[in-house]
């Protein structure tokens, strides 16, 4: 049963300057079920093109966020007044924001090619390190066999 033992439910929407009539009703296959906020935010969604995440509903000055909150329990009657913060996009802002999104998965596709090139790079002179300490190694065996058979290198001034 919905709110107050009816199946629809009349309201008022206040969107800024706009104001709508909403007609909430159950969807056939939620017979016997009650009316939600989630069944209002798809009714001011149609009425106002206001995506549901960028809505704000506000109700005798409290904010709706539960979706499955029944509209009964929050005291919803008949011809009850409902405000709407939040706006529909606008095609400009969505253009901006795709391509804020492309810029950053761009960034983010730099940033791990970046990271992949520093690993490689430390790995590369990690190698050249332990070549060097080998060679350095070596060579200082073989000064030492020079050295002990006799032998004298000059170094370098």
């Amino acid at each position: 049963m919905a709110a107050d033992g009816v199946n629809e439910l009349r309201l008022k929407l206040v969107h800024g300057q706009s104001h709508h009539n909403l007609l909430l009703a159950l969807p056939t296959e939620e017979a016997g079920d009650v009316l939600t906020v989630r069944h209002l935010a798809k009714e001011v969604f149609i009425a106002t093109g206001v995506p549901i995440p960028g809505q704000r509903l506000i109700f005798k000055g409290k904010s709706l966020k539960d979706p499955s909150e029944h509209l009964s329990k929050l005291g919803m009657k008949q011809d009850s007044k409902i405000m709407l913060i939040g706006k529909k996009p606008s095609p400009f802002e969505d253009a901006i924001l795709n391509q804020l999104s492309t810029v950053e998965k761009a960034q983010e596709k730099t940033e791990k090619k970046q990271s992949e090139i520093t690993l490689e790079l430390d790995g590369i002179h990690r190698g050249l390190d332990m070549k060097l300490d080998l060679w350095a190694g070596a060579m200082k065996t073989h000064l030492g066999a020079s050295e002990s058979q006799g032998i004298t290198v000059q170094k370098g001034k």
